[in-house]
């Protein structure tokens, strides 16, 4: 797995270019953060692999999975708030209003027909799950043999969103705390029902929002000169370096490693502001990561037990997992652009007048 951690390097870094006389203007525009997101989908197709193999606990591999564990999540939650939070405070209300219709009804409806491709994978398989498990999958409470937690938690999260802006909509800084007090909540209470990494990183998604909204007066004090940029680099690196040391000694984990989770997630904003990083193979995965992240089982359950060589079974569930990827966005991509149009035309109808 080594040698595969060290063909991603190779992928992420070719066409990094460093902007040494001022800033990449692009660092978090969409390009920029699709290329960042390819790379971050890679690492989690490395980590599930991981779990249907017998890793080497003395390879480089493992130390840095061991150390990254949930960060690699980190920023699809974080750009995924950041773009809503720029969409509402440029389309306003009618945005929020938009959410159910045009974000959380696709993404589940995408999550639905990829747990049917599921089902009939378990029934080739021979696997089976309890009815329970089954219905509650669609809310992505169970699996059924898919990865979910993400999902359930987008989800929530957009619910949180609608929530926070149809209520405080006229004052976005209310809207905001509004978003981190429901955030919180949803930790304690999956704190109590649900695995750490079901919620260890959820509050990365208002950060993104907040970054969103304070945008212009981070840039003004982290761009104002190169030494306000380097220092602000060295103390993100030296806070993420302290909470990798804190966290694993700690009692209560959630707290160091949302921590943890800003720290990375600064650095990395930091890193992409003097360094492009960006190719077309990394755009491809970029868009590709939903695709990716729920797809990918079922070529890694199918191969299991098929291929012996590691790096064979490795390339078989990666090159399967990228033709399941392509023809399954092709195929929701048609079903999407039938129902944007579907909502196009019911919202532009005009009101019915009615004669006294």
């Amino acid at each position: 797995m080594s040698y595969i951690l060290l063909a991603v390097a190779v992928v992420t870094f070719f066409g990094c270019k460093y902007n040494a006389e001022g800033f990449n203007e692009g660092y978090i525009g969409k390009e920029q953060t699709k290329s960042i997101n390819g790379v971050f989908v890679m690492l989690i197709f490395m980590s599930h692999f991981a779990q249907y193999i017998t890793l080497d606990k003395t390879s480089v591999y493992y130390d840095v999975k061991t150390q990254l564990s949930q960060l690699v999540v980190v920023t699809f939650l974080f750009y995924s708030g950041y773009g809503i939070m720029c969409s509402i405070m440029k389309k306003g209300n009618a945005y929020v209003r938009n959410i159910p219709l045009r974000r959380f009804l696709p993404v589940w409806a995408h999550f639905a027909l990829a747990l049917l491709l599921f089902m009939v994978s378990n029934v080739i398989l021979g696997y089976k799950y309890p009815l329970r498990d089954t219905v509650l999958s669609f809310a992505g409470w169970s699996s059924i043999g898919n990865s979910n937690w993400y999902i359930f938690c987008i989800l929530a999260l957009y619910v949180m969103t609608v929530v926070s802006f149809l209520c405080f909509g006229k004052s976005h800084s209310q809207a905001l705390l509004c978003m981190f007090a429901l955030t919180g909540a949803y930790i304690v209470v999956m704190s109590r029902y649900k695995e750490v990494h079901w919620y260890n990183t959820a509050i990365m998604y208002p950060f993104g929002m907040l970054y969103a909204y304070k945008k212009r007066d981070i840039e003004a004090a982290v761009m104002d000169s190169g030494a306000s940029y380097w220092k602000a680099f060295i103390n993100a690196a030296l806070m993420l370096i302290a909470f990798s040391y804190i966290w694993p000694a700690s009692k209560w984990m959630v707290v160091p490693f949302e921590c943890k989770a800003i720290c990375f997630m600064a650095f990395t904003v930091l890193v992409t502001m003097k360094f492009k990083i960006g190719n077309r193979l990394l755009s491809f995965f970029g868009n590709y990561t939903f695709e990716v992240y729920i797809l990918q089982r079922i070529p890694m359950r199918l191969f299991i037990h098929r291929i012996n060589n590691l790096y064979l079974y490795f390339a078989a569930c990666f090159a399967a997992t990228i033709l399941l990827s392509f023809l399954f966005k092709l195929f929701t991509g048609l079903l999407d652009k039938g129902w944007n149009g579907l909502i196009d035309k019911l919202t532009a109808l005009p009101a019915k007048k009615h004669s006294l």
